[in-house]
This record gives structure tokens, C-alpha cells and sequence, in this order.
């Protein structure tokens, strides 16, 4: 492993990564897997490379494989030879090559070399929204180049182990989830009247760049708030300019290092909230402190959809998820109360452990679903319950 001190990216101490693989071999030992093959690219804001960038430290514009050997520190191999001086600077790994012009056959290769093509091999694809694996064209590649090799999904061997965080982990998140809050900040002071969604995010880049942080999520969307035509932020800011009037949804991530917070707040310009957005809001925030307090150690996602109740008894909708995983990318679980919810997702069970982090996130619409808003903070789960890791107040933010 390469030495913290010549790097001029932030690094994890060499223990933190030896922890790390030494989870990921305990688990490939219980599985009976010789090795890994790990895939991931530059999709879902670079939340797809999350397993990659776990164990190597380098995050690919394109896309990268990480090898795992059973017992032995990861092998890089990167998309382009362009790139290839920038990975041999980022990763912690000292494997690290690019994949030719045939990412498959030079997957493949490798494997042979570290004697693998008879073996036991795990697949580790995508692991967000939702499951995916390695492209097509690359799983055929492989088959056809190691015909003696047996495979099997592995892809839920580092989400399972990544969704307990270390300390230092902690430490990162606590300093995207600052960098968050300070993008919020920006806004309120700087944002007004005619400028455009996209000018807000160049505000957003300002703020986060100045804290030698990265801009990982920037949804915005402004809408009249007596004729709305959105409930949810734009995915992509857009040219429209603010008005007198308009709420501006958000959701909004900024990283460390990787590492990124994530807050959801509704701003209104040059006016007060009016009473319909003024009562989502309270609905909102009384759901959103009920659940905080309803996640700590040993409770449930039952314990959960208890405590946002309120929004049902209310006769609101929801649209969003209210509780997401967070870490290097949307984790499981993802709950919801599917009674109200508009959008059915599928349901996991889940036991909160310490070191745990979640996004508490209640989005509320109007029973005739015209208006909804949606507040919401990176929270991490502690020995005595949970702590909010935005600290940015749950208000409406006036501009």
C-alpha cells in the first residue's frame, strides 16, 4: 500500500484500508470465493464507483475494475492510459494498470496471472436505487475467456459491509455533511430575485469549493407557490429565473474526500411561506423529529414508519423516500409508508446499528398532490440514538 504522506489526495490510515479487507476476505471465506471482480463507473453523481473507491481510493471518469484475490490487497485496472498517471497517484493500491481497448480480455489476463481461471470468482456490480452488474458485453468477454472459472453474484458482500461506518469514515462524513450546510448558507446570503436555478448553482459550486469540497448532488427547483407546477427539485438546474413568490425545492449534496452530507430545505423568495406551504412544512418537520427519535440501536424499520404517521393521519401524501442509507452512495434501506406513498418501492427490513448512516427525508404533498415539499438531514445512528449531522436550523430559508 502506498505511503499516506506522497499522496496529495486525502487518504484513510493503512489500518483503516487493512480492515476494510479483512472484512471483505472474512466474507469471501464464508462464501467459499477465491476472488472478485469488482465493477463500477462514473454514474449516480460517481455514487456508482462506491465499492471501488472503498477499497482502492480512485474514483475513474469511465469505469474500473478492482480484483480481489482471496488474502491479498486489491488490483486496480483502470479505463484509459490517459488517466493512468492520475490513478497511479490516487489509489492507495500499488497494483493499478488500465484495461486496453478490451476490458475483458485484460480482466481476464490478470486472472490468469494470479492463477483464478479455475476458480470460484464473485461478481460485485452496482448496489444504489437499484441492482445492477457488469455490462453484458463484459460478463460474455469473460465467460468466453476463462470457460473453467464458476461465477456467482457477490455484489451484496460490500454493501453489507459497507453500511456500518469506521470512525474515520465518521470523521469525513461529519465534513461533508458541514460542507453541505455551508452550500445552504451560501444561498440564503447570496441568492435573490431574477437570478436563474442555474446561477444558484454555481452559487452551491462556489461554496463548496472553497471549503476544498465537491459537489455531489444539486437539485433545485423554483415554482409559484399559488400555481406549482413541480413537487419535487429539478434533477438539472434550469434557465428560469426566481420570482416574487416562488418556493425553491432543493436537495442538495456536498463530499469530502468522497464522502458527501446531504440536506433537503425550501426556500421562498422576497415573501412569507403561504399558509398551504406553511402547514407541509410543520407536518414535515413534526414527522421528520418523530423518526429521528424512533432510530437507534435495535430499533426497526417498524419503529420508522411509526413515528411518520402523522403525514397519513393528516391525509398527506409522500413522493420521495423518507428514510434512504447514505455513505458513498444511496445504501439500503429504503422505507417508506407504502400506504401513502405514490411511488411503491420495495421494502427492506433493517436492525439500526451504531455507525450506521441515513437520510431522514419526509416529502409531503397536498392531498390533491399539487403541492408537496420535502425537508431533510444526513443522520448517523449512535450507541444512545441518532444525531443529525446537518446542523443547518429545519426552516424555511427566506431570499
Amino acid at each position: 500500500m502506498i505511503e499516506q504522506q506522497t499522496c496529495i489526495f486525502p487518504r484513510f490510515s493503512a489500518g483503516e484500508y487493512r480492515r476494510r479487507y479483512a472484512s471483505v476476505w472474512a466474507e469471501m471465506e464464508k462464501r467459499h470465493v477465491d476472488g472478485l471482480v469488482i465493477y463500477g463507473d462514473s454514474g449516480s453523481h460517481n455514487g456508482n464507483q462506491a465499492n471501488i473507491f472503498y477499497l482502492t481510493g480512485y474514483r475513474d471518469p469511465l469505469f474500473s475494475y478492482a480484483l480481489v484475490p482471496l488474502g491479498e490487497e486489491p488490483i486496480l485496472i483502470m479505463s484509459n492510459q490517459l488517466y493512468l498517471p492520475h490513478a497511479k497517484t490516487m489509489a492507495v493500491v500499488g497494483n493499478v494498470d488500465w484495461a486496453t481497448w478490451n476490458p475483458p480480455e485484460r480482466v481476464a489476463a490478470e486472472l490468469k496471472r494470479l492463477k483464478l481461471d479455475r476458480a470460484r470468482l464473485g461478481l460485485v456490480g452496482l448496489r444504489g436505487i437499484q441492482k445492477s452488474t457488469l455490462p453484458h458485453e463484459h460478463v460474455e468477454g469473460l465467460r468466453s475467456a476463462l470457460p473453467g472459472a464458476s461465477w456467482e453474484d457477490a455484489t451484496e458482500i460490500l454493501q453489507q459491509i459497507r453500511k456500518v461506518k469506521s470512525g474515520e469514515e465518521i470523521e469525513r462524513l461529519r465534513k461533508g455533511a458541514e460542507m453541505t450546510d455551508a452550500t445552504v448558507a451560501a444561498l440564503r446570503q447570496e441568492a435573490r430575485e431574477g437570478m436563474t436555478e442555474l446561477q444558484l448553482a454555481g452559487i452551491i459550486a462556489k461554496a463548496c469549493s472553497s471549503l476544498d469540497g465537491e459537489q455531489r448532488v444539486t437539485f433545485i427547483g423554483a415554482t409559484p407557490m399559488d400555481d406549482p407546477q413541480i413537487i419535487f427539485p429539478r434533477q438539472e438546474p434550469s434557465h428560469r429565473k426566481l420570482q416574487k413568490g416562488d418556493v425553491v425545492l432543493t436537495e442538495l449534496s456536498a463530499s469530502y474526500a468522497g464522502y458527501a452530507g446531504q440536506i433537503h430545505r425550501a426556500l421562498v423568495v422576497g415573501s412569507k411561506p403561504t399558509p398551504a406551504y406553511r402547514e407541509i412544512f410543520e407536518v414535515a418537520r413534526e414527522a421528520y423529529e418523530r423518526v429521528l427519535s424512533a432510530i437507534g440501536p435495535g430499533k426497526t424499520d417498524e419503529d420508522v414508519r411509526r413515528g411518520a404517521i402523522p403525514i397519513k393521519e393528516k391525509g398527506f401524501w409522500t413522493f420521495d423516500a423518507l428514510v434512504h442509507g447514505w455513505g458513498l452512495t444511496i445504501e439500503p434501506p429504503r422505507l417508506d409508508l407504502l400506504e401513502i406513498a405514490l411511488i411503491k418501492r420495495p421494502q427492506e427490513p433493517i436492525v439500526f446499528k451504531p455507525g450506521m448512516c441515513m437520510v431522514v427525508q419526509p416529502h409531503v404533498l397536498t392531498a390533491d398532490k399539487r403541492r408537496g415539499l420535502q425537508i431533510g438531514s444526513l443522520v448517523l445512528v449512535t450507541e444512545t440514538g441518532a444525531e443529525a449531522l446537518q446542523k443547518y436550523p429545519m426552516e424555511f430559508v427566506e431570499i
